[in-house]
């Protein structure tokens, strides 16, 4: 799933986010946001334990398209494709992370509540195999996009 990112996001609003968005699969009944808030608890790398989210079965796009075969491949760059080559993002995209490839958070945004130029955030790229979650850090008061796991 991918929409675009509004500022001031907080975790909580993001499955909601995720679940209206146009880009769901329909067959599918929990959402939550791929994105790191913080650096202790609220992590990319901390999805499946906060959320339930099974770490064993295959990320795909909604396309149907392998992104990963469980959870420890996709946060193990590099991608075997780019999530532009898989239907995930259009080709020179990119996406609000605040995280690293492995899953900690850094660049956050101040918890993606800021959507100033005060502080950066991490974004990734649709169009690379290894900086597909840690292109690089800036402005949190530019709009990227942000991506969300169904399940």
């Amino acid at each position: 799933i991918r929409d675009q990112v509004v500022t001031g996001v907080q975790t909580c609003a993001l499955p909601i986010f995720c679940q209206s968005s146009v880009n769901k699969p329909n067959d599918k009944m929990d959402f939550i946001g791929f994105i790191s808030i913080d650096g202790t608890s609220d992590t990319i790398g901390s999805l499946p334990m906060n959320n339930d989210f099974p770490g064993n079965v295959p990320i795909k796009s909604k396309t149907g398209k392998i992104v990963a075969f469980n959870w420890d491949e996709l946060m193990g760059p590099p991608l075997n494709s780019t999530l532009a080559s898989l239907d995930v993002l259009a080709g020179g995209t990119t996406w609000w992370s605040g995280g690293k490839n492995g899953g900690d958070a850094y660049n956050t945004c101040d918890g993606f509540v800021d959507g100033t130029s005060f502080h950066d955030g991490r974004y990734g790229s649709a169009d690379s195999t290894t900086d597909w979650v840690e292109l690089a850090p800036q402005s949190c008061s530019n709009l990227r996009y942000y991506l969300c796991l169904a399940f």
